[in-house]
């Protein structure tokens, strides 16, 4: 029997960074409805999936989870391989 995962769609090459260790925090604008996240795939798609129904193939990166959520503060630019 399989077991449904949860999926978390990054664009590239952002999810290649994740699973590479080199970003290590994640910028949303959303919080997630259930907390921890666990057991997360994370997949990488080339476009922003911005609407509803939305729908790329991707390549699955990795696995995770959400650990804490905090608001994103200037000096986690790094951390999150973003500019500002």
């Amino acid at each position: 029997m399989t077991k449904p995962y949860l999926a978390l769609s990054i664009v590239a090459p952002s999810g290649q960074r994740i699973a590479q260790g080199l970003k290590t925090l994640e910028v949303r604008s959303w919080r997630p409805d259930q907390f921890p996240l666990k057991d997360l795939v994370i997949v990488e798609n080339q476009t922003y999936l911005n609407n509803e129904g939305d729908e790329e193939l991707g390549v699955c990166c990795g696995a995770g989870g959400f650990h804490s959520i905090h608001t994103w503060q200037e000096n986690e630019v790094d951390a999150a391989c973003a500019s500002y």
